[in-house]
């Protein structure tokens, strides 16, 4: 297995620690969400805070310095609010 970088480290451990203090659960299903599996959903659409820099400092960053305007979730309900917003572009017809 491939070594972790010193910035692979780091990020791992700031975005372990955002995910404590969002509560460690998925907001839509109160399932235990880890690094591998939490994502941050936007609570509102804003055009300052889209979806291009999913997992990366820059969005760990927003995450951050703008708590309130995310919500943490899992894959399945991340998509599902996404959806509800009109925000999701590869929705699945039903």
């Amino acid at each position: 297995m491939k070594e972790k970088t010193p910035w692979q480290k780091q990020y791992h451990k700031v975005r372990d620690a955002v995910i404590v203090a969002f509560g460690g659960k998925c907001f839509g299903c109160d399932k235990k969400l880890t690094r591998k599996t939490a994502e941050f959903s936007h609570i509102e659409v804003d055009e300052e805070f889209n979806g291009g820099s999913r997992g990366s400092w820059k969005r760990i960053t927003n995450v951050m310095k703008h708590p309130s305007k995310y919500g943490m979730a899992c894959n399945a309900c991340h998509k599902k609010r996404d959806i509800k917003l009109g925000i999701w572009k590869w929705q699945v017809a039903t």
